[in-house]
């Protein structure tokens, strides 16, 4: 199975095949889409991309504090969910110190 192209890829096509996790990635390999059936996706790119990205849709950031509140709450109500991981995903968008002071912030490790 080959990767889909963006002109390829319609909801109409896929239907209910999105209430699930689902990977999604360009042909060349600039960006890939994780989503969860838990109503929250991953996004990764180049640095093209993801520049690209930050300029069309500017609030990405109160969408990671939004995606983090999804977690605080799993903690919260204590169904086991890990959350240690989620300093290893941050700092994959932001420096270091910025992924800790937004784990602090939302009083997530």
């Amino acid at each position: 199975m080959r990767p889909l192209t963006e002109n390829e890829f319609k909801y109409e096509i896929f239907g209910s095949a999105f209430n699930a996790e689902n990977v999604l990635y360009s042909p060349s390999g600039k960006w890939g889409l994780m989503t969860s059936h838990e109503y929250y996706g991953l996004l990764g790119g180049t640095h093209e991309f993801m520049d690209k990205i930050r300029r069309i849709i500017p609030n990405l950031d109160e969408q990671v504090y939004g995606f983090l509140k999804l977690w605080q709450q799993h903690k919260a109500n204590n169904i086991g969910a890990k959350t240690d991981w989620l300093s290893g995903l941050l700092t994959q968008i932001y420096d270091k110190e910025t992924a800790l002071k937004i784990l602090r912030k939302v009083d997530l490790p």
